[in-house]
């Protein structure tokens, strides 16, 4: 998929055509809209130590961006800041684990009380990842303020989705203080000698799961799109 990693002009303009074809049908609480998170779990031996030190059945979320003969694009940071279409980034899960689809309240509440305002929005959120987050890479220290030596901020997967849809909501997603102590061990040789950063603040999809600004929507078979 490497033609979706890159800033596109022609691709954003299909981002914005498709999310206005969207905004042509009747609204449905069920579909899968531009600024939803999805959550999963990758199946690889850090994943299930994520999961275990954020007390969550996930450890993997990617943000719906756009679009593309109706099928959603998904925007993930793994590896590198990347778009990708929802099949592949289904594909990638640990086989029989759960996946959630999460939606802003708020966003959800413009969707169905003031449609100009929630299309600017969502073509807000496509400005900003076309324009400030498409490029950045992933942040293996899992570190909230992490830049390289251009100083390019380094994000991983739910810290960029907090990043980027704080841009365009009122209401901020929340930072958790970060824990490592069921596998200490591991983190300390993790780390190095880095300090292993207990008690920063940090995202997780585990806490991206309990947002209350979020809310888990029901009955949709990802896996039809």
């Amino acid at each position: 998929m490497k033609k979706f990693k890159k800033l596109n002009g022609i691709f954003y303009s299909i981002c914005l055509m498709s999310v206005g074809l969207l905004y042509a049908q009747t609204p449905n609480s069920l579909d899968i809209r531009v600024g939803d998170i999805i959550l999963i779990d990758l199946d690889c031996y850090i994943c299930q130590i994520i999961k275990e030190e954020t007390q969550s059945k996930y450890s993997h979320s990617g943000l719906v961006i756009g679009h593309e003969n109706g099928k959603p694009l998904v925007a993930q940071s793994l590896g590198e800041i990347e778009v990708v279409t929802l099949q592949i980034f289904l594909k990638s899960r640990r086989p029989g684990t759960p996946v959630n689809l999460k939606r802003s309240k708020e966003l959800d509440s413009l969707f169905f009380s003031n449609m100009d305002e929630y299309r600017s929005r969502t073509q807000l959120l496509q400005y900003f990842y076309f324009n400030k987050y498409s490029q950045n890479p992933f942040d293996r220290l899992f570190l909230w303020d992490n830049y390289n030596e251009n100083g390019v901020e380094l994000l991983y997967c739910s810290e960029f989705i907090v990043k980027i849809m704080n841009e365009i909501l009122t209401y901020k997603l929340q930072t958790e203080a970060m824990s490592f102590n069921k596998h200490s061990e591991f983190w300390e040789t993790y780390y190095g000698d880095i300090p292993v950063p207990e008690g920063q603040p940090g995202s997780s999809p585990g806490s991206l799961d309990r947002d209350p600004l979020l809310r888990s929507v029901p009955h949709v078979d990802l896996l039809d799109f």
